[in-house]
């Protein structure tokens, strides 16, 4: 609703985010790729169930949908263990 230009004309889109471990269930899936994906999907369906909650026929609207991990965060941005960044949140840069 802010950018019109994320969606096409008369849609929305929306993005779901939650933390998570970059070391879940064996670093998801330790090497595999097939569970990795089997992983990937159940985390997002256990996500967008949630937010149906909140968002009733929220399913029933969604036309794409993607999933990125802490593994996928590593891959494009070489964050140690998947960090979302790779500075300090800190605003002081006090050592916590």
């Amino acid at each position: 609703m802010i950018n019109s230009g994320l969606a096409p004309r008369g849609k929305s889109s929306l993005m779901l985010q939650t933390a998570v471990p970059y070391r879940w269930m064996q670093n998801w899936g330790g090497g595999n790729r097939e569970i990795y994906r089997q992983l990937k999907q159940k985390a997002m369906e256990t996500m967008i169930d949630k937010a149906t909650r909140v968002i009733p026929r929220l399913q029933d609207v969604i036309e794409y949908k993607d999933a990125a991990t802490p593994l996928t965060y590593e891959r494009f941005t070489h964050n140690t263990d998947g960090a979302t960044s790779s500075f300090s949140w800190n605003p002081k840069n006090e050592v916590l």
